[in-house]
């Protein structure tokens, strides 16, 4: 079975917004490779932006498990804990994803947001400095120092 295209249609209707085809697809992918990174990331983040938080969590957090040394699964479990409000969490796996890929500039900025919030201003300042390095006209980036 070729798991490409499905990935790929999966992907698709993710983007616009079919999470509960998408998350179909994502299964019957990892029902033929249950350790396929990406299908289990994007379940994942397709089952948060469906609001079943609690399966969400547990995907990501397999995909973190089996696929330690992925920036983007890393990034993601963070980023779900960011949108619930557990700061401390967040920041573990984003620390984790720039160990990972230092110049994954969503992840240097979410870090420097998180330093932020729990009032670690030096480490915060640091890693916005990173970001700006990274993309220095990003206006997320811009947005987020005036919102602290």
């Amino acid at each position: 079975m070729d798991i490409e295209p499905i990935i790929q249609q999966a992907i698709q209707l993710q983007q616009k917004g079919n999470l509960k085809q998408a998350i179909q697809l994502y299964q019957q992918v990892l029902n033929n490779q249950p350790q396929h990174e990406t299908a289990m990331v994007n379940l994942g983040v397709a089952l948060f932006q469906c609001k079943q938080y609690q399966e969400a969590f547990v995907q990501l957090h397999r995909a973190t498990q089996i696929h330690p040394e992925s920036a983007n699964a890393n990034f993601n479990l963070g980023y779900a804990f960011l949108q619930v409000k557990k700061i401390k969490e967040a920041t573990s796996y984003f620390e984790k994803t720039v160990q990972l890929n230092p110049n994954f500039f969503q992840a240097q900025l979410h870090l420097a947001n998180a330093y932020g919030s729990l009032s670690l201003l030096e480490k915060a300042f640091e890693r916005y400095h990173i970001a700006y390095r990274l993309q220095s006209n990003h206006l997320e980036l811009l947005r987020g120092v005036t919102h602290n």
